[in-house]
């Protein structure tokens, strides 16, 4: 049956101002755009829908998030907002209750900000025994970078102040012993090994994270790491009909050799909605934990950051990429970060054909991308995608981590526009909501959450943005003949918002509400 969606603001993305009068879909594909009367022409019955005058896009495309750690989330004591310590403690103990969480097993709660807490710390040993006495405690950081676990936490997983000192990462100790505080590789490698809920449990998390990135306007999530223990519920999405969008996945690049057959039939091929997209490293933290690696230390300090992987390691997942034709993503905020990841793709292109191979490597996060750097990027055709939100949520942080010059330059996406790069812009939920209109309003306002201009010259317009959520995000996961835009032949992923972002005050722009979601000619989400 075919569909005509027609009295709206029908926003192509084709172009710069390009609006058409009508959309025609067909068996899941875009069959047809123009006016009203040359709909009306076609042979056969179609049903009609009236827009009533709201907007029309293409569908929203997640160019980087963590959707299985986003269902986890939703099973955990949020501390998102917490101001003080004694929130997080009250909160974790309702949370307890609520959940008639048993003496002995495990309290599991992410989303607190140091930065942001009263007195600007992290809550000490005695403290977070105190939040939890009778269960072990693991607290995620916002950033996810970083965490916190209480005495019965650590015991559990057998860490001790002699295993702390061999630890990858870093573990926080003292005169007095361990502090509960554990950063980089020692916070994820040791998260691993908590006991995870059961498969029912996943599934109900998963079904209702789903929801919420449809409600959204999202037609295409990613997973953006996929790690050995993650597989049972990455095999529920890839061999079931759970899925309603488009789910791109990227497997640790370490534990590849494991993972790879386990997805055999789906490397770069969509099936059941779900594909295997390449392979994924992480090469430093985050700037508001100063865990980033960077080239100028952070302000007041001589500290760096420091690097994940060695340049030999780095390159060697190039290498492989390349070699197997898959995408390589690297998680990389600091400078110093980027420039290995150039460095060791640019030797990788020295001696490989990668231009036929064309992988589009992507550089995610790109916090402090530079424009020298952003050149090289050019000249290797590697891809950026910029976490912009950052300026909002830790904007106020990095002016004192980073200093005045540096924060201001953080995700220089005019620059990146100017050089004719294309790029896309993400959330990295759970890390923030997967809010695309959030996004696309830090973008165009770059204001911190002090409502302080930051980096005024690095707003970009709210097309740009958008592209940087539609046809360069279909871009850089090789489908921009598939999705992106509005026109004859791409799939039917569209959504429809209650104003037009391009008609929207900018300061509005993020209360730009979704009232329908279309996946494939298919509504998968309605407004309430």
């Amino acid at each position: 049956m075919k569909t005509v969606y027609y009295n709206g603001e029908i926003v192509t993305m084709c172009g710069s101002g390009d609006m058409v009068q009508a959309v025609m879909t067909e068996d899941g594909k875009i069959l047809k755009i123009g006016t009203v009367d040359e709909m009306k022409k076609e042979e056969g019955s179609c049903t009609w829908v009236d827009l009533q005058g709201k907007a029309m896009l293409p569908g929203f495309i997640d160019p980087h998030s963590h959707f299985i750690s986003y269902a986890t989330s939703l099973m955990q004591a949020d501390l998102n907002g917490a101001e003080s310590i004694e929130e997080i403690r009250r909160r974790i103990q309702e949370f307890i209750k609520a959940n008639d969480v048993k003496p002995g097993e495990w309290v599991k709660a992410r989303g607190y900000d140091h930065n942001f807490l009263q007195g600007r710390r992290h809550p000490s040993m005695e403290e977070l025994n105190e939040m939890s006495p009778d269960h072990p405690l693991v607290i995620q950081h916002q950033s996810g970078h970083v965490g916190l676990m209480n005495a019965e936490g650590l015991k559990k997983l057998g860490i001790t102040m002699e295993t702390a000192k061999e630890s990858e990462g870093m573990i926080g100790r003292n005169e007095t012993g361990l502090t509960g505080y554990l950063e980089e590789s020692a916070f994820i490698n040791n998260v691993q090994k908590i006991p995870m809920e059961t498969q029912e449990q996943f599934e109900t998390a998963m079904g209702k994270a789903q929801k919420k990135y449809l409600s959204y306007g999202i037609t295409t999530m990613q997973e953006g790491m996929v790690m050995e223990v993650m597989l049972p519920f990455m095999k529920y999405a890839a061999e079931t009909d759970f899925l309603k969008m488009d789910y791109v996945a990227y497997l640790d690049f370490h534990e590849r050799e494991k993972l790879v057959p386990e997805f055999k039939n789906h490397m770069l091929v969509y099936k059941n909605h779900f594909k295997i997209g390449g392979y994924k490293v992480f090469l430093d933290g985050s700037p508001q934990s100063k865990t980033a690696w960077v080239r100028i230390p952070y302000e007041g300090t001589d500290e760096l950051g420091y690097p994940i992987l060695k340049n030999d390691i780095v390159e060697n997942a190039c290498e492989i990429s390349v070699q197997d034709g898959v995408q390589l993503l690297a998680h990389c905020n600091g400078d110093a970060a980027c420039q290995q990841f150039i460095d060791a793709y640019r030797r990788v292109s020295e001696k490989t054909d990668v231009k036929s191979a064309d992988i589009r490597p992507v550089l995610v996060h790109a916090q402090l991308l530079t424009k020298d750097q952003l050149k090289e990027v050019k000249e290797l055709h590697m891809f950026p995608s910029f976490f912009v939100g950052h300026v909002f949520y830790w904007g106020d942080i990095h002016l004192e981590n980073l200093g005045c010059r540096r924060a201001k330059e953080i995700s220089p996406l005019k620059t990146a526009a100017d050089m004719q790069i294309r790029f896309s812009l993400h959330t990295d939920a759970p890390v923030t909501e997967p809010d695309q209109m959030h996004t696309v309003w830090c973008a165009v306002n770059r204001l911190t959450k002090k409502g302080v201009s930051l980096g005024a010259k690095e707003c970009i317009t709210a097309y740009q943005a958008l592209r940087g959520i539609t046809i360069d995000a279909a871009y850089q996961y090789h489908e921009e003949k598939e999705k992106g835009t509005i026109e004859p032949g791409k799939r039917a992923d569209l959504v429809i918002l209650d104003k037009n972002p391009l008609k929207t005050d900018l300061g509005e722009i993020r209360n730009i509400k979704v009232l329908e979601t279309i996946k494939d000619g298919v509504s998968v989400y309605r407004h309430p």
